[in-house]
């Protein structure tokens, strides 16, 4: 469904606003806040780009769906967050 939609956005710009501003820019926004609450935690190391997170993160997800035809399993999702945030982590 988010492919389908990813897809119609490309050729309708209010689709695709609506995406950003209702469904994919929230869930930015939350991952971003809660990789920053991390870092004032001290679980996280100062410096870890938090806008980046979430760019990497669904980006991961998006190459193996689209791109090898798979979902992101455990194993994935390890290895991604460990790239993502393991230089960072504490």
């Amino acid at each position: 469904l988010v492919a389908a939609l990813s897809a119609d956005a490309l050729r309708d710009p209010n689709l695709a606003e609506i995406l950003r501003t209702r469904f994919f820019g929230p869930r930015a926004d939350a991952i971003v806040a809660r990789v920053e609450r991390a870092v004032e935690r001290g679980e996280l190391a100062v410096g870890i780009d938090a806008a980046m997170v979430p760019v990497l993160l669904t980006g991961s997800l998006q190459y193996l769906w689209v791109v090898r035809g798979r979902r992101l399993d455990e194993a994935d999702l390890a290895r991604v967050v460990d790239a993502v945030i393991g230089p960072h982590f504490k």
